[in-house]
């Protein structure tokens, strides 16, 4: 039997075959299962490991021989270079050997020359029983009809994944007209504009959004369907299917649920705070630890010795940051929260360019309903998702000791920084030497 393949049909082979063959995909789909469906005259193939799975329908041409209900199994290898040899001749030779399945293509990509032309060759490939795995999933798959959903509204989801450089999950809300994103562990949620709106909860990983692509790429559909169960995500149209797992979804709904409140915002030379952590800890090996002290009109970065640190219990130290702004804050309220130089050191986003080039940051301190406090940062007033989130904890056994530390310094010290000064708060020698 001879299968003949449109255009259209070895397009969106071609797609298919790119996919599986991406640097994400190749170790989960080194096989591919084949189901011909001798009544709607249609070739299923999927590939990959449920229930990361893809699925491509081609569609025979009329002029196909007669088919019969076949599955096999083939080498990925060999139908990623089918799309090559069928746009030279648009036949693939289906036929049984021993009740196995054997594809043959024409290969018209021997080299030839008017002085020495070339015959085409023939590449075949015979191949094993349809893949069991595969086969009970294209079984289940068929039984399954998600929620249609327009592509206009998924090209709109897509737009505002893409505001974020990275995520774990995000979830599209259109009760609460609201977006929750979730990075890096930490929750977040996101106001929408009043002239965006959503119609269909959503909840995906970025793995979710790049599928999401390939169907609006691929599929002619005017409508994808859109099926969540438990942890998987299926996606559906006439062309092609994708589902993709969405493991930690639990746990992320989990978060949402304890979002945070805010009990400290404000604005402050972040620069300063990051470089006098990072000297410390570079001039001071045994320092593990180090407070952050907040009030309306001081903030300042504090070691005390003993704080745990037996080899350094003479070195203590306090510095003040200038402060642009506390904008919330509860009165004659001051605060001590103890953070890990580890932690510190480890926040992501935060290199030392990136900083520097940031005049002022946004901060705020956080409270969750089990009494977990953390440090977000935030790029600008305007941002809306932490650059980075530090976990901190409340010390107010070490307020006394904090404002001894501030006693020794003049009042003038502890004032703030002029404009003149604003520009001069470098460490010496803090430039080149650290990488964050």
């Amino acid at each position: 039997m001879d299968a003949y393949f449109t255009d259209k049909e070895i397009y969106k082979l071609r797609r298919f075959t790119k996919s599986i063959s991406s640097s994400k995909n190749k170790n989960k789909c080194k096989n591919v299962t084949g189901v011909i469906d001798k009544t709607t005259k249609q070739l299923t193939l999927i590939a990959g490991d449920a229930p990361y799975c893809y699925i491509c329908n081609l569609n025979l041409n009329k002029t196909s021989g007669q088919h019969k209900g076949r599955s096999f199994s083939v080498n990925a290898e060999f139908l990623i270079q089918l799309p090559l040899y069928l746009t030279k001749s648009p036949v693939l030779s289906i036929t049984q050997e021993k009740g196995l399945i054997k594809l043959g293509v024409t290969d018209h990509t021997i080299r030839s020359s008017k002085n020495h032309p070339q015959l085409p060759g023939f590449k075949s490939y015979k191949c094993t029983e349809g893949q069991e795995t595969h086969l009970k999933y294209i079984d289940e798959y068929q039984k399954i009809e998600g929620d249609p959903i327009s592509k206009a509204t998924f090209e709109m989801v897509v737009f505002l994944a893409s505001k974020y450089d990275s995520f774990d999950f995000i979830e599209f809300d259109p009760v609460n007209k609201a977006i929750f994103i979730q990075i890096n562990g930490h929750v977040s949620q996101v106001t929408l504009d009043e002239n965006i709106k959503l119609t269909v909860p959503l909840i995906l990983n970025e793995l979710a959004v790049e599928d999401i692509k390939q169907m609006l790429d691929q599929n002619t559909d005017r409508c994808i369907h859109f099926l969540q169960r438990g942890n998987d995500l299926l996606l559906q149209g006439s062309d092609i299917s994708i589902t993709c797992p969405l493991a930690g979804i639990e746990e992320f709904r989990k978060k949402k649920k304890m979002l945070a409140d805010v009990i400290i915002k404000g604005k402050i030379d972040f620069f300063a705070l990051n470089m006098e952590v990072l000297n410390c800890k570079k001039s001071y090996k045994s320092i593990t630890s180090g407070h952050l002290y907040i009030s309306e009109s001081l903030v300042s970065i504090n070691n005390i010795g003993d704080d745990g640190d037996l080899n350094n219990e003479g070195e203590n130290f306090t510095r003040p940051l200038t402060i642009f702004s506390i904008d919330k804050i509860e009165k004659a309220k001051e605060y001590v929260f103890r953070f890990t130089v580890k932690d510190f050191k480890n926040l992501k986003n935060l290199s030392i360019k990136r900083i520097e080039e940031i005049k002022e940051m946004l901060f705020q301190v956080t409270e969750n309903q089990v009494g977990q406090l953390l440090l977000e940062i935030f790029k600008c007033s305007k941002s809306t998702v932490p650059l980075s989130v530090l976990s901190v904890e409340r010390d107010d056994s070490r307020l006394k000791e904090v404002l001894a530390l501030h006693k020794d310094y003049k009042p003038s010290q502890l004032e703030q920084p002029s404009d003149t000064d604003k520009n001069q708060h470098k460490p010496q020698g803090a430039q080149g030497e650290l990488d964050v």
